[in-house]
């Protein structure tokens, strides 16, 4: 009786486990989390894409694009909704400040299950640092 006990405590574990791991990358694929600029000059115009796609079976909608610094800028094109199969394009533009540099970008994406992060980075070096 009570290896059934464990048995069945052991099955509700695993369940719970398996509904944790129900995140951002359960609906989304993204091609890279950062993007390294390398060495560059100072005001440098600096730009680059990150690419999402849906992998789930169901629409997702952008709710939000938010960065995380003031520097940088977010945009894509087109409509909210990424039906699944299908993949957008956000782009991340900025000015290079001085120093060393990393900053966040947060996707904020919903879909019928919930709402979830998704989070990438820009970062770089100004030349002679």
């Amino acid at each position: 009786m009570k290896s059934i006990g464990i048995f069945l405590f052991a099955i509700l574990l695993s369940a719970v486990s398996l509904r944790a791991q129900n995140d951002a990358f359960s609906y989304v694929s993204i091609d890279k989390s950062e993007h390294d600029f390398g060495k560059v000059e100072a005001n440098s115009k600096l730009e680059c894409t990150f690419k999402i796609k849906n992998i789930s079976v169901e629409p997702l909608v952008i709710r939000s694009i938010a960065r995380g610094h003031s520097s940088v800028i977010l945009s894509y094109e087109g409509e909210k909704i990424i039906m699944p199969g299908n993949s957008k394009t956000i782009k991340a533009r900025l000015r290079a400040p001085g120093g060393p540099f990393s900053r966040r970008c947060v996707v904020e994406i919903g879909s019928n299950n919930g709402e979830f992060e998704l989070s990438f980075f820009v970062k770089g070096n100004l030349s002679g640092n």
